[in-house]
């Protein structure tokens, strides 16, 4: 088989023969990447009555940043130029593959300097540097033609001579090679040609021989730690496990497949319990995905059927909720003073359920707060006890049951200015319980305003009122932070 690979506008290239096989069925061969671009390939099968062409495939590969992969272009290299006679200025005319020349420098009236001793200083010899870039030609021979003139002085230029030289194929390896006048006097220029990227693709090709035996179904293992945050990397290195009881001696590795697709290649290894071998790899994800596995045992270029298959389930992701209570908007305080916004000692009780409660006081350092609205995490933040909390303690991060995806909300505000906690201190308290998404969790946001007395059983006795504002965030994980 010949693969055949031609750049858009490019001419058709060669970039593999590959090795007949009496079997028959699928076969497929792996190379690297080409470089941006849009390439179309076929495969010609051939034997000694001739070859047929595959239909053709196109593929576009649109990331720039990819480098160079098969090469569809050579790069030129000037590397020395030598000019005898005296002259201390050059200047030369180039044409590649019979395009119109180009004088170098590019500039009119520019010249490249000639030192004493007859030596060109070329590192800009085109005047972007000493490189030329061009397709590969159609026939595999690069031809060069040209001419150079020098001068001495403020004299007239001179010409040198001109030059034709030809490059197969076979010298593009990066060897020096040398363009020359006829008659090989008045200058030297050394050069060279390279591929621009690989010169060949470089991959494997496969055909199945039902002689081979074929692998054990595998199995998956995965480390596990009582850091729950190490569980979730080590979800993402499982350890591929098979057994194979073929001859050893004709196994050149094997191939593991995911989801019926090439995944990764395995050379032979002769360590371990004979007959078992295992392979460790790095998943996508780590939670929440099926993937189905199977290996296949090669033997040179020849490959066994492939083995019954494993279907490995990560386990469903966890979920968690961010709730951040933010602001509390009190619009009417009782305490027994005149008017309807008096100053009370406030305290308050936050839990977003089924995280457990926290409770926050404002011990010998009362807060005295009247009608307004107030960062509940500046209010907080002033208890002592917030010191306990390496989150900010209105925050909670609460895991969520995917198959039951509810959350209950409440807050207490109570004010004590007899130090004896009873339902006559009562300002505000609200309750309420939500069903959340269970598409799309990780772009889940919503805020809720609840106003006093919501979702509670009775609001009477309450000497307050006003609403509370709550954010509730979605995550797969737990966010780094809030």
């Amino acid at each position: 088989f010949n693969v055949w690979m031609q750049a858009l506008g490019g001419p058709p290239t060669v970039i593999a023969t590959l090795k007949g096989s009496p079997q028959t069925g699928p076969a497929w061969y792996e190379f690297a990447s080409p470089s941006f671009g849009i390439y179309s390939f076929w495969i010609e099968a051939v034997n000694g009555l001739g070859g047929q062409s595959s239909e053709i495939a196109w593929v576009g590969v649109n990331d720039r940043t990819c480098g160079p992969g098969v090469a569809t272009h050579l790069n030129i290299e000037i590397v020395d130029m030598y000019v005898p006679g005296g002259y201390d200025q050059v200047y030369c005319y180039l044409s590649v593959e019979s395009a119109p020349e180009k004088r170098t420098p590019a500039t009119d009236g520019a010249y490249i300097l000639v030192s004493n001793n007859g030596f060109v200083d070329v590192s800009n010899w085109t005047g972007s540097g000493n490189k030329i870039l061009v397709p590969i030609p159609a026939d595999n021979e690069v031809r060069l033609e040209g001419k150079c003139l020098g001068r001495r002085g403020a004299a007239k230029p001179e010409t040198l001579g001109t030059f034709t030289s030809s490059a197969p194929k076979e010298t593009w390896d990066g060897r020096r090679m040398e363009l020359k006048p006829e008659g090989f006097t008045g200058y030297t220029i050394g050069y060279r040609i390279q591929p621009h990227g690989p010169a060949t693709s470089s991959g494997f090709f496969n055909y199945t021989d039902y002689t081979i035996p074929s692998p054990s179904q595998p199995w998956i293992t995965i480390e596990k730690s009582p850091n729950a945050a190490e569980n979730e990397k080590l979800g993402r290195r499982p350890t591929l496990h098979w057994a194979w009881q073929g001859d050893p001696s004709k196994l050149t590795g094997f191939t593991i497949l995911l989801d019926g697709k090439f995944f990764r290649s395995v050379p032979n290894w002769t360590g371990g319990t004979p007959g078992k071998w295992e392979q460790l790899f790095l998943l996508p994800t780590s939670c929440g995905r099926t993937y189905k596995f199977q290996v296949v045992a090669n033997s040179g270029e020849a490959q066994s059927a492939p083995s019954a298959m494993y279907e490995y389930k990560q386990p469903p992701c966890e979920i968690y909720a961010e709730v951040i209570y933010e602001t509390i908007e009190f619009t009417w305080l009782d305490d027994g003073e005149a008017g309807d916004c008096d100053n009370v000692e406030i305290y308050f009780t936050f839990f977003a359920d089924p995280a457990h409660p926290r409770s926050f006081y404002s011990d010998s350092h009362p807060m005295k707060l009247g009608c307004g609205t107030y960062s509940l995490d500046m209010l907080t933040r002033s208890s002592p006890q917030a010191n306990q909390y390496d989150s900010p303690p209105n925050t909670f991060i609460a895991p969520i049951d995917p198959a039951n995806p509810f959350i209950r909300l409440w807050a207490l505000f109570t004010e004590d200015d007899d130090f004896v906690l009873d339902q006559n201190d009562h300002l505000c308290s609200m309750s309420k319980t939500i069903k959340l998404p269970q598409k799309d969790w990780g772009n889940y946001s919503e805020t809720v305003r609840l106003r006093c007395g919501e979702g509670v059983t009775s609001s009477s006795g309450f000497d307050g009122d006003g609403y509370i504002t709550i954010r509730i965030r979605g995550f797969r994980a737990p966010p780094s932070g809030p």
